[in-house]
């Protein structure tokens, strides 16, 4: 009777265990995350070589870390000014590579927007805390405004918790604004 107790109560943790592996949630969910872009000319009078400038602003309700890829066919130069720091977030640098660098070139790969398969993207991290982030770029492009198509940021998330990778990507439309910044 004790065996069969034991069995029992060894196949219902098992099946409990499954159960709560399988409903694991990621920490951030994509509706805790509001993302707005906006690309115009470069006015500011810093880095006056750069051809554009590119606003992101990011409000996350929740802790979380993540990677902020903006892109657009013709990006060339993705810079930021360190002066900037009083006004702007300003990331402590811009880089390619790891995990979420291969889903986001994927994403693009997939929905024709990355032409060029040997063109890197770059991305910066925002820090894990909550809040409201607002960020300043300048861009090179061949492109004049009016010629730049489809403009996007991807906002990629990724997490292990208990073995498991739980992760989501948020596509946001970049505003191309004919006013000056």
């Amino acid at each position: 009777m004790k065996k069969k107790i034991c069995f029992y109560a060894a196949i219902s943790t098992c099946f409990i265990l499954i159960i709560i592996y399988c409903n694991i949630k990621p920490t951030i969910n994509k509706e805790d995350v509001t993302i707005e872009a906006t690309l115009g000319l470069n006015t500011t009078g810093k880095s006056e070589y750069q051809k554009y400038c590119l606003d992101i602003k990011v409000i996350k309700s929740k802790k979380g870390i993540l990677n902020i890829y903006p892109y657009f066919n013709g990006l060339k130069n993705l810079t930021f000014d360190s002066t900037d720091g009083n006004k702007f977030f300003v990331p402590e640098n811009l880089g390619a590579g790891g995990e979420n660098y291969i889903i986001a070139k994927k994403i693009l790969r997939d929905n024709n927007f990355l032409i060029n398969n040997d063109l890197p993207i770059v991305s910066y991290i925002l820090p894990n805390e909550a809040g409201e982030y607002i960020s300043r770029f300048y861009i090179n492009s061949e492109k004049d405004l009016s010629e730049i198509e489809n403009p996007l940021i991807l906002c990629i998330y990724t997490e292990r918790r208990f073995g498991k990778k739980l992760s989501w990507v948020k596509k946001i439309p970049i505003t191309i604004s004919s006013a000056s910044k």
